[in-house]
């Protein structure tokens, strides 16, 4: 289900997903830097499944800053069987795709993201990522 914020004086944002499946006594998380900081890599710990997530980003300052891990101890192959996120890949907006980290072969679900800028991450994790989903910025004026 989707989260519309709105201010007429900046951009709405919108939470999307999350996608995944609840696993009972995850813990819920999000991610989100600060204002005018931008992304700059997305570290994924995988084996089986992803077991971990965490995220660089460039702070106003230009310095490089991380976000705590969300996730397990990561790259373990899981052998029990609660539910969780076996695989994921990324692609930019000038196509380059990332990924395909964990194993592959899973259910498929995608978020195609024509326009605005993804500011944040939120979701689920115990011993792996249980659920993923995105904020998105949208721009208040068309291109």
């Amino acid at each position: 289900m989707a989260t519309i914020e709105a201010n007429t004086a900046e951009a709405a944002t919108v939470e999307v997903g999350p996608l995944g499946c609840e696993d009972e006594g995850a813990t819920l998380w999000k991610f989100q830097p600060e204002y005018l900081s931008k992304f700059t890599k997305i570290r994924i710990a995988a084996a089986d499944s992803i077991d971990s997530i965490t995220f660089a980003y460039e702070d106003v300052y230009g310095r490089e800053q991380n976000s705590q891990t969300y996730g397990g101890n990561g790259g373990k192959n899981h052998t029990d069987d609660t539910t969780q996120i076996r695989s994921l890949a990324f692609y930019t907006s000038k196509g380059r795709k990332h990924g395909e980290y964990g194993a592959n072969g899973s259910t498929y679900m995608s978020l195609p993201v024509a326009k605005g800028k993804i500011i944040g991450f939120f979701g689920s994790n115990g011993d792996h990522l249980n659920t993923i989903g995105v904020i998105i910025e949208a721009s208040p004026y068309d291109n």
